[in-house]
């Protein structure tokens, strides 16, 4: 069946009446399907809280938030039958700012009943705050203080790909499609909402065309899943272009950053106020902010840092990861003032920021890791690159910037490799790969472990059935996470082959080599294919 979503044009809005009368009756539909007919109350779900309903209850929280969804025997069906779902709404006044989102007058996003009696942020629409730092930023003195403001706006992900996800009822279980970033977590939640054990929730995920954070966690794939159960047929659902716009989004933010200098140019403090705009509901952004925040003072030395960091709900589409994972929004302001140091200063901009990078082995965040790069020579590498020191042509400009990423902390990542009788090598593995390449990567390392041509190794992704299990693909950590547990399966291959070929020849096993796919025993003639 084709499925198609029925919204309401506008961001926030009551629902009074949903009228399906004339949609039902168009032939070929099967479905019409608002929260009235999901389990009460109605399923919610999200990767960091529970707070999303598969369709909008009572009102809509953000422009373009499905209130029906309409199932079909063709697209043209489903298409008509959700042109005819009447849905009589009020529009309520919503928030879509960050000072809307503040005011004292400000409608809430989510209602205090969905939140922890003892949150502190019950009765407002700031989720979370998080303070970072060390030092006394109040007491140091600076010759130069840069104060300023920058604002960060909504970015959409944009992939190729639309967003696309299927599902089907399979005996006591369901199958699930989804162009996703994260099978298992998918698998993971599905079975959790719909009360199946894992074993019973089989996730396809074909290789995307495009994710870029967007596609990482689950969006759609509830109501997929739902109207599939409830039909019996194999529900199909893909968003038009206009709809993956309204699907995910980079979170915005306004943040204020007040930088101190001597007149060396040397960083005394960083006091940095952050606010970020994550829309109706959590997902993964606030995790986005947390992250971010705990490395925004950057790769400096800095001896005083303050970062006030607000994660703050509005009746926006809801944000979600996006390359950078939230450093970029910060990362800009906080380079910004350093620029704006420098020309103050009468600096270089590439040496002010060599006189505060942390070289080797020193702590940039007090009890954390030290620095384990040779830094600088990267920033030497980029000036050499550009021509630093080269004239510009009129009209021209050069810049150059630094930033620090928390990045990806644990593995989880699990291979199979299978060498075959004909010594062909399949490899399973349960990354993603939406155009970085993990296919191609994972193939190499395998042809040059194994000493086999690359065309005879296979790569099998996307089924939750097959594969094993990987904790997610994101954070630019497959070919380090999961490329290294390939290399160790292959590893192991070649140490079960030489076991094999010491036995059978009576040699010790130390002696055997195995390179390029040919065993070579000592002090034999021959060798074994």
């Amino acid at each position: 069946l084709y499925a198609k979503l029925v919204t309401v044009p506008c961001g926030r809005a009551r629902i009074i009446r949903v009228d399906k009368r004339a949609a039902q009756a168009v032939p070929g539909v099967h479905l019409v399907m608002s929260a009235d007919d999901l389990p009460q109350p109605v399923p919610r779900f999200g990767p960091h809280l529970k707070d999303r309903p598969v369709l909008a209850v009572d009102e809509t929280k953000f422009h373009g938030e499905p209130v029906v969804a309409v199932a079909a025997e063709t697209k043209d069906a489903a298409e008509e039958a959700a042109r005819l779902v009447k849905i009589e709404y009020e529009e309520l006044r919503g928030v879509y700012s960050v000072d809307q989102a503040l005011a004292d007058d400000a409608p809430l996003v989510r209602e205090p009943e969905l939140r922890a009696a003892d949150d502190p942020h019950r009765e407002s629409n700031v989720l979370a705050t998080r303070v970072y730092g060390w030092g006394d930023v109040d007491g140091a003195e600076a010759d130069l203080v840069i104060d300023e403001r920058y604002t960060f706006p909504m970015i959409t992900h944009f992939a190729i790909e639309p967003h696309a996800f299927a599902a089907a009822p399979v005996e006591d279980g369901i199958a699930i499609w989804s162009t996703i970033q994260h099978p298992y977590l998918l698998q993971k939640l599905m079975a959790k909402l719909l009360g199946m054990p894992l074993s019973k929730v089989r996730v396809y995920a074909p290789d995307p065309g495009g994710g870029f954070g967007g596609k990482q966690n689950i969006k759609l794939e509830p109501l997929v899943a739902f109207m599939a159960l409830e039909t019996g047929h194999p529900v199909r659902l893909v968003l038009t272009l206009d709809e993956s716009f309204q699907a995910n989004r980079r979170t915005s933010a306004q943040i204020r950053v007040r930088s101190g200098f001597t007149r060396d140019g040397v960083l005394v403090f960083e006091d940095i106020i952050s606010d970020y705009l994550l829309g109706a509901y959590a997902d993964i952004a606030d995790r986005v902010v947390s992250k971010s925040q705990y490395a925004a003072a950057g790769p400096y030395k800095v001896p005083n840092v303050r970062i006030t960091a607000r994660s703050i709900l509005s009746n926006t589409t809801p944000a979600m990861a996006f390359r950078g994972f939230g450093t970029p929004q910060v990362n800009w302001a906080v380079e910004s003032n350093v620029d704006a140091a420098a020309r103050q200063l009468g600096i270089d901009g590439a040496e002010i920021r060599l006189r505060n990078l942390a070289t080797r082995g020193e702590e940039i965040i007090p009890g954390d890791t030290p620095a384990d790069g040779l830094w600088h020579e990267t920033v030497y590498k980029a000036m050499e690159l550009v021509g630093w020191d080269e004239p510009l042509p009129e009209g021209r400009g050069r810049g150059i910037a630094v930033g620090l990423k928390s990045s990806a902390t644990t593995g989880l990542s699990y291979s199979i490799v299978r060498l075959l009788a004909d010594g062909s090598v399949l490899v399973y593995a349960g990354t993603s790969d939406m155009g970085q390449g993990a296919r191609t990567i994972f193939a190499q390392i395998v042809a040059n472990e194994m000493g086999v041509p690359l065309e005879m190794v296979n790569v099998v992704m996307g089924d939750t059935m097959v594969v094993p299990y990987d904790q997610q693909t994101s954070a630019s950590r497959s070919t380090v996470f999961m490329g290294n547990a390939i290399m160790r399966a292959c590893r192991d291959i070649q140490d079960q082959v030489r076991a094999m070929a010491a036995s059978a020849e009576g040699v010790p096993k130390d002696q055997v080599a195995v390179q390029e796919g040919v065993v070579s025993l000592p002090n034999h003639d021959r060798s074994i294919v």
